[in-house]
């Protein structure tokens, strides 16, 4: 049944054309799997926790949180729910609780979901050949020795606990709604989903990768993960004709960045400029609209070449108060988006700044963000 499914969804991809461009043409809805597996723990009363009068205690007792089965065993299974979140996030945009995919991707939608089943399926075999063992190995651990018929009391049965085991792949639905004069509205409530989302997902790169870089460096797998910014967009570009335009800002950026090796110096500040722009949902939205509001960043060389009356060394500090940029959209951009204008730069720090105009490099301690 999983290989018919794979075969229809790639069928369906190859016979879709440009000729109708429309949302019910070239996406699909889809929901998430439903995937539920037991926690493996229960919460004791106030006497399940004494014995005698007196307050048992083990590692697998937190207050009256018990681990009755070894958590460790259940860790893949949240891995691949995430996992199998994160797969279809990627490729689509959510609108009322459902996810609008690209039918050009379903195919690989597809083939990763059916991946993460058999991974699943996999663990679930496994847990059923070795329920009794991990069981008794984890009563039996000496740090749980005083809460052994606790354990066992709490406990379910083989057969229980696997019950409550499910991964089900549902269906991909046609995109059409009931009534035509709602598809309109329908199609720009996609695209708003898909600015807010694409915004969210570069405020995540920007705190955890950008703002994580030391020395104002960042890797080629920091790099990576600025990247799917792009992979979302692409995916998605039927959802709104201005998506191309957000693409070729974002590729020209990219093509001034190093293949290999760390990015940093001038090309480091173009991509967090760039990235920070990516935050406001806004900013997307007029730029796809042909409003030019994604700005480029400004060579600090260039800069210093046209200003003869240059100091050679400009300090700025900005220890008692905090500079912010506005965007267009009245969204204050902070951190590493710098604003240079001939010899002043301004940066959300309360460290001080020093400039070399002869090299255009900004030295930050990066901790202090």
């Amino acid at each position: 049944m999983s290989n018919l499914i794979l075969d229809a969804a790639t069928k369906l991809a190859a016979e879709v054309t440009q000729k109708d461009p429309s949302l019910n043409n070239n996406a699909c809805l889809m929901a998430l799997p439903t995937i539920s597996y037991p926690t493996g723990k229960k919460t004791l009363s106030e006497s399940e926790t004494l014995v005698a009068g007196q307050k048992i205690t083990g590692e697998a007792l937190n207050k009256a949180d018990l681990d009755w089965f070894p958590q460790d065993k259940l860790a893949p299974f949240n891995t691949i729910r995430k996992a199998a979140k994160n797969c279809l996030v990627r490729s689509a945009v959510e609108v009322g609780g459902l996810y609008i995919v690209s039918v050009q991707c379903l195919p690989q939608v597809m083939e990763r979901l059916l991946e993460f089943q058999a991974e699943w399926d996999g663990h679930v075999a496994e847990l059923t050949r070795e329920y009794d063992n991990w069981l008794n190995a984890h009563i039996n651990q000496g740090a749980n020795t005083d809460l052994k018929h606790v354990i066992r009391k709490s406990a379910l049965t083989r057969n229980e606990f696997l019950s409550g085991f499910r991964f089900t792949i549902n269906p991909a639905m046609k995109v059409e709604t009931l009534f035509a004069e709602q598809t309109n509205s329908f199609a720009a409530e996609v695209a708003l989903s898909l600015w807010d989302e694409v915004a969210a997902m570069a405020e995540d790169v920007h705190k955890k990768v950008i703002l994580a870089c030391r020395e104002s460096k960042l890797s080629q797998r920091g790099l990576s993960a600025v990247k799917k910014l792009r992979d979302k967009l692409v995916n998605l570009s039927f959802v709104h004709d201005g998506v191309d335009k957000i693409v070729e800002r974002f590729d020209e950026v990219m093509t001034t960045m190093p293949k290999t090796g760390p990015v940093e110096n001038v090309e480091f500040y173009r991509v967090a400029h760039m990235v920070l722009q990516f935050t406001s949902p806004t900013r997307l939205r007029d730029e796809a609209d042909g409003k030019n509001a994604i700005e480029q960043y400004e060579d600090p060389h260039l800069a210093v070449a046209d200003d003869d009356d240059v100091n050679p060394q400009v300090q700025v500090s900005t220890a008692s108060s905090t500079a912010q940029t506005t965007a267009q959209d009245d969204t204050q951009f902070t951190d590493v988006d710098s604003q240079w204008s001939d010899n002043v730069v301004s940066i959300n720090t309360h460290q001080d700044v020093v400039v070399d105009p002869g090299t255009a490099q900004v030295e930050l301690d990066w901790a202090a963000f």
